[in-house]
């Protein structure tokens, strides 16, 4: 009777401990799509050589988090964090990185009120899909000057880096009074 009380009471503790969202199978993987991406440019500098940052100058790009087990079934209801490096919670300079949350889910940054990544926020959290085992946001990259950075995101031990690279194809000297 006592091994069984010890066997119950150990099914019950791991079926407790399963429960928690941060808890994921050892064999988990996560990916980010797209895993790389590189964006040619034309840089703008001043006559100091400067690169001239322009702030309504870039693209959105959608990033997709999947989160599979070993064997690839979706792992749903799952949170991962998710930071950029170059974004305004992560560097002290310019923030040429930002995470948007599509809250309405129209693929579109619709206000600053879907920025996560701002110097007051802390690392970005979303929760996989139920089904599909998959969470999305936005990433809007300052197409202004040559640079590179990454996505970095992780749910218990299974972790993804996504490489982005703004890259100058030509460069333009401007003039101070043309500014």
């Amino acid at each position: 009777m006592k091994a069984h009380a010890c066997r119950l009471l150990l099914t019950l503790s791991a079926l407790l401990s399963a429960c928690e969202s941060d808890q994921m199978p050892d064999d988990t993987v996560l990916t980010i799509t797209p895993a790389e991406r590189t964006i040619e440019i034309t840089e703008y500098r001043g006559a100091d050589g400067r690169c001239l940052i322009g702030d309504a100058y870039y693209v959105d790009l959608p990033i997709l988090l999947a989160l599979q087990s070993g064997d690839g079934s979706p792992v749903g209801d799952a949170r991962v964090r998710v930071y950029v490096d170059l974004a305004g919670n992560t560097f002290s300079g310019y923030p040429v990185l930002g995470l948007y949350r599509d809250w309405n889910g129209n693929g579109v940054v619709d206000g600053n009120e879907e920025l996560v990544s701002s110097a007051d926020d802390a690392i970005a959290s979303v929760t996989t899909d139920e089904y599909d085992g998959h969470a999305s946001l936005l990433l809007r990259v300052n197409l202004s000057c040559a640079y590179r950075g990454e996505v970095f995101a992780y749910a218990g031990a299974a972790s993804a880096i996504a490489s982005i690279k703004v890259e100058a194809a030509d460069v333009v000297v401007v003039e101070d009074n043309e500014q």
